[in-house]
C-alpha cells in the first residue's frame, strides 16, 4: 500500500510542478506588452498574441489533463484505504479466532509431548533391561563358549573358523554393552 501511496503523491508533486511551471509562462506571456502592428515590423504584436493565445489554450489543456488524472489517482488512493481498512478490521475479527485456535494447537501438543515423553521413559526402561541381559546372560555364555572351546581337543580346535566367530561374537557383545551405557 505505501508504495502505490508514495508512487501517487510522487506524481502528484510533479504534477503540480508542471502547473507552476505553466502558470509561469502563462503570466509571462500576459505580461508582454501588445504592441499594435506596424508597419516596420511585420505584425510581431500579432505573433505575441498568438502566443499568449496557444500558451492559454495549452494550459487549459494540461489543467484539464491533470484534473482528470487527479481525479484518477485520488480514486485509486480512497480504493487502497478501503482495502487496507478491511483489512485491518478482517485481522481484527480473527485475531480472536487466532487465540482460540492457538490454544487448541497448544493443547494438541502438549499432549504429543506428554505422549513422546512417555514412550521416551518406556525406551529407556527396555534399553536399560536389555543392556542387562546382555551383560548378566548373553556375555556370560559367550564366555563360556569361548572357554569351552579352550578346553576342546586340539584337533577340534584347529577349525580356525570357530574360534574365530566365537571371538567375533564376545567383541560384539562387548561393543553393544558400550555403546548401550552411552
Amino acid at each position: 500500500r505505501s508504495k502505490s501511496e508514495h508512487a501517487l503523491r510522487v506524481e502528484l508533486r510533479r504534477s503540480e510542478e508542471r502547473r507552476r511551471d505553466l502558470e509561469a509562462e502563462l503570466d509571462r506571456a500576459r505580461g508582454l506588452k501588445l504592441k499594435p502592428p506596424s508597419a516596420g515590423d511585420g505584425g510581431g504584436g500579432g505573433a505575441d498574441a498568438a502566443r499568449v493565445k496557444i500558451v492559454e489554450t495549452q494550459y487549459e489543456q494540461f489543467r484539464k489533463e491533470m484534473a482528470s488524472r487527479l481525479e484518477d489517482k485520488n480514486a485509486k488512493l480512497h480504493a487502497l484505504e478501503d482495502e487496507n481498512n478491511k483489512l485491518k478490521r478482517a485481522a481484527m475479527q480473527t485475531r480472536g479466532g487466532t487465540s482460540a485456535e492457538l490454544e487448541r494447537v497448544k493443547s494438541k501438543a502438549a499432549a504429543e509431548a506428554s505422549v513422546a515423553n512417555e514412550k521416551v521413559e518406556g525406551f529407556a526402561r527396555e534399553r536399560s533391561a536389555l543392556k542387562t541381559i546382555l551383560e548378566s546372560k548373553i556375555a556370560t555364555l559367550v564366555e563360556g563358549i569361548a572357554r569351552s572351546v579352550k578346553e576342546m581337543p586340539e584337533e577340534a580346535r584347529r577349525h580356525p573358523r570357530l574360534t574365530r566367530e566365537v571371538n567375533a561374537l564376545d567383541r560384539l557383545v562387548h561393543a553393544t554393552v558400550q555403546a548401550m551405557e552411552s
